[in-house]
């Protein structure tokens, strides 16, 4: 994060782990295979965020299924959108 902060804009905020950055949030953007993404207590992390609970899966590294079963509405990429 160092690393980029003197390159993006003041207003970028920086969070220190998934739940702090998810807090409030209507979607989340997965972009990486990070473990301590794909383990995340994905129930805990829908009760601190707001509707619409997206998640658009850029790598296709979660569990469909079991996110759907939480309640999220579950968009990945290269995958058919029910």
């Amino acid at each position: 994060m160092g690393n980029a902060k003197p390159l993006l804009p003041k207003d970028v905020v920086f969070a220190s782990d998934i739940y702090s950055a998810t807090t409030g949030a209507n979607a989340v953007i997965l972009v990486t295979e990070w473990q301590e993404f794909i383990r995340a207590d994905w129930q805990a992390i829908k009760q601190q965020m707001q509707e619409p609970y997206l998640i658009f899966d850029g790598r296709n590294a979660l569990a469909q299924g079991e996110l759907t079963a939480l309640g999220f509405k579950y968009v990945g990429v290269g995958r058919k959108v029910k």
